[in-house]
């Protein structure tokens, strides 16, 4: 096959040295620049593509979209220009490797994913808070080079936030750009832009997190033979589990920024960015703590992190800690609160009768009825490791409860069951909530604490709902409500 641009060929001033590859936005040459003396990088679009105005609109959108970034981990845009019919971009020549490249050819570590992770979010922060989505995000739209310098390339797909594609523009998978199908590369898609919908910087959000997955895993987080089942898993499969070697702070990370609905995801990439700087310099000052008291230890090579199942042993010299928030009374009478509160009351009690487990206080807890803390900001400040969430619904005598143990570090549900059945059965539900909550925790309890655990001061299903009432009438601290208290 004859190159469309052989060695020592010339487009305007630049030489042609060789070719350095292909791909759906045209062929990407070395070149020599004659009038500044350097080396760059011109990417083509191939003549038969000229008259394609959708495929023309995105070449030119690239050097729009990058040549207004400055920063350096973004691909440098020297010029756009067009020489007897032949439209290129001249960029940076990037002496390195994709990511993908540098990845399986370069000894590598938690520290240097770190490294190279914060310097892609920080790349994408300042192109989103141009307005600039990049909609691409893979290891081969990224460079590495031999210093370890991060680039992102290939804007060549970018949207100008608040800027649609059309209908028919807004499909590809690898390098088909025909309508009809998705702009983007299906391992790495996002949910919605999979399904063709109005996308924003939440989209490559989604892309970064498969990356990571991919740097800590050396493997994708969802699976599929062709880019339709690779699809069709992103839409209805969760991740595949990490490694237990991966630092649960890193695992959180990651699995936040790919949940499938993106109003659950980080809502910027700044965000990630500052987490990923967080989790690095915590890491940093325990392995310096861990040289500084080992220094009969030889320093390694690597960086080294706390496995999962290091932490867990760690933690055993110290109580678990918990914090039982509010079960939301989800049933159509707004009157039931008493009975969601007074069943967080009666867990907390019972689990607070387990001395190897630290439980939040009621007065504590109940502070959070409502809030819009999210898991992370509640367990930091309240110092816990776990939450148990819920909800009740009560009709009648009818009763639903749904439970949820997550882990506050890592943003995993440890354990979930859902009840069903009548007021008749409340203590039995209230029973199995604590059982199960211990045995998810491991926590072995003394015949003591059995007991107390056993232990029901009222057996009447019909008595106790009425406590729960007056205890909810004396909770709420009025007169009025102090005399329906003793009423009932």
């Amino acid at each position: 096959m004859v190159e469309a641009f052989p060695n020592n060929s010339t487009l305007a001033h630049y030489r042609i040295v060789s070719k350095l590859g292909a791909g759906g936005m045209g062929e990407v040459y070395l070149a020599h620049d004659t009038k500044l003396d350097r080396k760059v990088a011109l990417k083509i679009l191939p003549s038969q593509f000229v008259e394609d105005k959708d495929r023309m609109g995105r070449f030119v959108r690239e050097a729009k979209a990058a040549s207004g970034l400055n920063h350096p981990n973004i691909i440098t845009i020297y010029e756009i220009g067009e020489t007897d019919g032949t439209h290129f971009i001249a960029t940076e020549f990037i002496d390195g490797k994709t990511l993908k490249e540098y990845l399986k050819g370069t000894p590598h570590n938690f520290r240097s994913v770190l490294e190279i992770a914060i310097q892609i979010a920080s790349a994408l922060d300042e192109a989103h808070s141009a307005g600039i989505v990049h909609r691409d995000i893979k290891p081969d739209n990224l460079m590495v080079r031999t210093n370890g310098l991060a680039k992102i390339l290939d804007f060549g797909i970018a949207k100008l936030s608040g800027q649609g594609l059309s209908e028919e523009a807004a499909t590809a998978i690898k390098s088909g750009t025909s309508p009809g199908m998705i702009i983007g590369t299906a391992s790495y898609m996002s949910p919605e832009q999979a399904k063709g919908k109005e996308i924003d910087a939440r989209t490559d959000i989604f892309s970064f997190g498969v990356v990571l997955y991919e740097m800590i895993s050396a493997d994708l987080p969802f699976e599929g033979e062709t880019a339709m089942e690779m699809i069709g898993a992103i839409l209805r499969d969760e991740p595949k589990q990490l490694s237990a070697t991966v630092p649960i702070e890193l695992k959180r990370i990651v699995l936040k920024c790919l949940r499938k609905d993106r109003e659950e995801r980080y809502q910027s990439i700044n965000d990630v960015c500052s987490d990923l700087k967080e989790l690095k310099q915590d890491l940093d000052f325990q392995n310096k703590l861990q040289r500084t008291s080992e220094p009969q230890e030889p320093a390694t090579q690597f960086f080294s992190f706390r496995t999962t199942e290091e932490a867990k042993r760690s933690s055993q010299s110290r109580p678990q800690s918990i914090v039982v928030l509010p079960f939301a009374n989800i049933g159509s009478d707004g009157n039931d609160d008493y009975f969601s509160d007074g069943l967080t009351e009666e867990l907390i009690s019972d689990l607070s009768k387990i001395r190897s487990l630290k439980v939040i206080s009621r007065n504590s807890a109940m502070k959070l009825k409502g809030t819009e803390k999210d898991l992370r900001t509640i367990v930091r400040e309240l110092d816990v490791r776990y939450v148990l969430d819920g909800s009740v619904r009560k009709a009648g005598s009818s009763l639903r409860i749904s439970v949820q143990l997550i882990d506050g570090l890592s943003d995993a549900n440890v354990w979930s069951e859902k009840y069903s059945g009548t007021l008749e059965d409340v203590f039995q539900m209230q029973e199995s909530v604590s059982r199960s909550i211990v045995e998810a925790l491991q926590i072995t309890l003394s015949t003591d604490e059995q007991r107390q655990m056993d232990e029901r001061p009222i057996a009447d299903p019909q008595v106790y709902d009425l406590y729960l009432r007056a205890r909810a009438a004396f909770n709420q601290g009025d007169p009025a409500a102090l005399d329906r208290s003793i009423a009932l």
